[in-house]
């Protein structure tokens, strides 16, 4: 199938080009090697409108498809990978608002978004990673009002979020089935910021354990009903996934580019390197996949946009996240493999390209996940 993008979405690829090249490739190189997070980065971002995005027009927002979507995060996998997680976890708040959100919740989370505010998915705990269902952040009634407590683990943006979506067991012993979905400020009293992760990569971007110690949230703030969380989670992560194959095309685009310019001015043996075909088939079969990989995305991403969000969607999300992640990996890692004892040192940018691509295919779901939901699908 062929995609043609629109002219907004190609006037919104190339802002965001000009102004990765212009300064985010700049600001992620340093915000790596201080390991901070990118505040600078995160503040051009939305003064272009980046985190309004996904909230509808009637609240302020762009409401930009899943193409578009993906558009964006490939750019971002390019030039800032760091600062495309962190529209990742905001992303993954999208679908379930939309779905479940009563209109108290729509009015203001949709707002917020619109006003560049900033969202974090908070599900992950120490026990209950890839096993969600296995949570043991509690939510109880009191009154008019639920009652959270328990303690979320390696949460994008922890700490430095606007709000979070909060996942929490309401109906104990019942699984999947007791799990709710609650939307919570950052400054609602007993919330507060744990352990601040030292990570091998995407160093620009924060992750951290969030605290949950007795706080209230009145009824309106839960989200699509007691025990329908989980079920909004996995809604909202076809989105991600998608784009997350974004992501991974764009970070190995990036890689690969590197490579090529390398391989040019690289001279050993009397010629540039680039003139040994052990070397040329590398990259020839680099190209080939990104290229695989980018289709699978966007097609994916064309399907999302077509209203459908049946079983097929779900494989084809898994399959754009698991393929296209898995060959990031492989392409910085080769690359860093070209450069040599060069790649290794962080004169270049190919080292941190390849601590950064390791985390895309653990992030929503280990590929070993996706391997089983694609499996399952296709014998079910």
């Amino acid at each position: 199938m062929c995609i043609e993008f629109t002219e907004e979405q190609k006037i919104l690829r190339d802002t965001l080009r000009k102004l990765g090249k212009d300064k985010l490739e700049r600001l992620t190189v340093e915000s790596d090697r201080a390991d901070k997070f990118d505040y600078e980065s995160l503040r051009l971002l939305k003064e272009i409108g980046i985190f309004g995005l996904p909230a509808p027009v009637k609240y302020g927002g762009s409401e930009a498809n899943a193409t578009t979507l993906t558009i964006v995060l490939e750019e971002l996998g390019y030039f800032s990978p760091s600062m495309a997680c962190t529209l990742i976890g905001h992303l993954a708040l999208v679908r379930p608002l939309f779905l479940g959100g009563n209109e108290f919740l729509a009015e203001r989370y949709f707002t917020k978004m619109a006003k560049e505010e900033l969202g974090a998915f908070c599900l992950t705990e120490p026990e209950a990673g890839s096993d969600a269902a296995s949570l043991k952040t509690k939510a109880s009634l009191e009154g008019d009002e639920w009652v959270i407590n328990g303690t979320k683990c390696f949460i994008t943006s922890g700490g430095v979020a606007d709000f979070y979506g909060v996942w929490a067991v309401t109906g104990p012993g019942k699984g999947a089935d007791g799990i709710s979905l609650f939307y919570v400020d950052k400054d609602a009293k007993g919330l507060s910021v744990g352990k601040i992760e030292e990570k091998m990569g995407m160093r620009g971007s924060q992750t951290a354990e969030m605290i949950f110690e007795d706080v209230k949230v009145t009824k309106e703030y839960m989200c699509g009903g007691v025990g329908k969380g989980l079920k909004l989670a996995f809604e909202g992560l076809d989105l991600v996934r998608c784009g997350l194959g974004g992501v991974s095309c764009g970070l190995a685009q990036a890689a690969l580019d590197q490579a090529i310019q390398y391989m040019k001015t690289r001279h050993q043996f009397g010629k540039p390197i680039a003139q040994f075909q052990a070397l040329q088939f590398m990259v020839a079969n680099m190209a080939m996949n990104i290229e695989a990989a980018r289709a699978l995305t966007y097609q994916t991403a064309s399907l999302y946009d077509s209203g459908y969000h049946g079983i097929d969607l779900i494989t084809k999300a898994s399959m754009a996240k698991c393929f296209a992640s898995d060959l990031c990996m492989r392409v910085t890692t080769d690359v860093v493999q070209i450069f040599g004892g060069y790649g290794y040192m962080k004169d270049y940018p190919v080292e941190r390209m390849m601590r950064d691509a390791k985390l895309l295919s653990i992030v929503e779901g280990t590929s070993q996940i996706h391997h089983h939901i694609i499996a399952r699908n296709l014998f079910s």
